[in-house]
C-alpha cells in the first residue's frame, strides 16, 4: 500500500466513515430483519383466518353430506315400498281394473 493510502486509511475522518457505514449496515439489517418478522406475523394471521374458514366449510359439507345420505335411506325405503309386488297387483286390480288372466286365456309359445 502506498504512503497516501496508509494516510487516508489512517485519518480520523476515514475511520469514522467506516464505522458510520458499519452502524448503517447494521441498521439496515436491523430494518430488513424487521420487515420480515412482520411479514412472516401477517402470513401466519392469513393462513390461520383461511384455515377456520375452510374447517367451518368442512363441518357444514359433511353436515350436508350426512343429511343426503339419510334422504337417500328414506328415498330407497319407499322405493322398496312403492315397488313391491303386492301394492303394484292392488293399484293394477283397483285403479285400473286390470285382472289375472284365466287359464283358458293364456297361450303358452314354444
Amino acid at each position: 500500500m502506498s504512503a497516501a493510502a496508509r494516510a487516508i486509511l489512517a485519518s480520523d475522518f476515514t475511520r469514522g466513515r467506516i464505522k458510520e457505514f458499519m452502524l448503517e449496515k447494521e441498521v439496515l439489517i436491523a430494518i430488513l430483519l424487521a420487515c420480515l418478522l412482520l411479514v412472516s406475523m401477517l402470513g401466519i394471521i392469513y393462513m390461520r383466518g383461511n384455515e377456520r374458514q375452510l374447517t367451518s366449510e368442512l363441518q357444514y359439507n359433511r353436515q350436508q353430506y350426512d343429511d343426503m345420505l339419510v334422504t337417500h335411506s328414506q328415498l330407497l325405503l319407499e322405493k322398496a315400498t312403492w315397488s313391491q309386488q303386492s301394492r303394484v297387483q292392488n293399484v293394477a286390480e283397483t285403479k285400473l281394473n286390470m285382472q289375472l288372466p284365466s287359464s283358458k286365456n293364456v297361450i303358452t309359445v314354444e
